[in-house]
């Protein structure tokens, strides 16, 4: 993920990252937070879409940005922020409509720190199709990564997303 501090040689780490891991363009996503877009990021954005990166805003309602931004940056994923997720009664009627946002626009959106299966059922009968979070596993590192990714058969949780 790149703040505002770390945007110097962002396309030469964009194509090193490209070739170093073989994987094509469109499967490199760049996350970036809502207070990073600001004028001076915006050319960057743009030269890595040109690129085929996917650019994903994190953390999505959190920050201070104007939705007019999911219109005109070369955004392709939302991030829903864990804070509108939490185990309670009910979702955020801001998940509802941030969905219906990116169904419109045809952004992907991604809910954050799913936890619990209430949660997952909430999200899916609202029309979420894609989340993460402590539900689905840890946080872990490169070779556990690997392990996981690499196993066959795959994980349930793996072969369901397919």
């Amino acid at each position: 993920m790149l703040t505002g501090s770390s945007w110097e040689g962002s396309i030469g780490l964009a194509k090193k990252a490209r070739t170093e891991s073989g994987l094509e363009a469109k499967h490199l996503i760049l996350e970036i937070t809502e207070n990073v877009i600001a004028q001076p990021y915006i050319q960057i954005l743009n030269d890595l879409k040109t690129l085929g990166v996917r650019i994903a805003i994190d953390d999505f309602g959190t920050g201070y940005s104007s939705l007019s931004y999911l219109d005109r940056l070369p955004i392709d994923i939302v991030k829903i922020d864990r804070s509108f997720i939490r185990a309670t009664q009910e979702l955020s009627p801001l998940v509802r409509i941030i969905l219906q946002i990116g169904e419109t626009l045809r952004l992907d959106i991604v809910a954050e720190g799913i936890e619990t299966p209430d949660e997952l059922q909430r999200l899916r009968q609202l029309g979420c199709r894609i989340g993460q979070g402590y539900h689905f596993a840890r946080p872990a590192d490169t070779d556990t990564t690997t392990a996981l990714l690499t196993a066959q058969p795959l994980p349930a949780v793996l072969a369901a997303a397919r």
